[in-house]
């Protein structure tokens, strides 16, 4: 498993294949904005659900995952809270075939995480590739 961080644009999304888009937002005592306009823009072609997921219960741990319904050129969008639970990660990318993931994190705190967790992680088939990107607000 190859794990790079990079920098993403909203119009590079469309240039590269992935499997899935993978959200990482951070924990709120309190509604408030996503902060990046890398993700405000995916909540907009997604119709406000990565807000709607903030505001939500938060109790929830487990992965969501949403189909784009063709807003964008990857199948699905996952949307986690601050962690991830590595043994269904594996079993949710074995069991849907992801391959190419871009992880989208909502702080530099997330990314730094999960970007060591990842490296320590070396699946064998699932996923193949992990690109990191985390954007600063503005």
């Amino acid at each position: 498993m190859n794990v790079v961080r990079t920098t993403y644009e909203r119009d590079q999304l469309a240039a590269e294949k992935f499997d899935c888009l993978w959200v990482f937002v951070a924990e709120r005592t309190k509604p408030g904005p996503l902060k990046g306009s890398l993700l405000q823009w995916i909540d907009w072609k997604m119709r406000g659900i990565l807000s709607q997921f903030i505001l939500q219960d938060k109790s929830t741990k487990s992965t969501t995952f949403i189909p784009t319904m063709r807003r964008f050129p990857v199948p699905f969008l996952a949307i986690e809270r601050e962690k991830m639970d590595w043994e269904a990660f594996r079993n949710n990318c074995e069991g849907l075939r992801l391959k190419k993931l871009l992880f989208v994190c909502e702080t530099e705190n997330i990314l730094g995480r999960l970007e060591t967790e990842a490296k320590k992680h070396a699946f064998q088939l699932f996923p193949e590739e992990i690109k990191l990107t985390c954007e600063s607000p503005g």
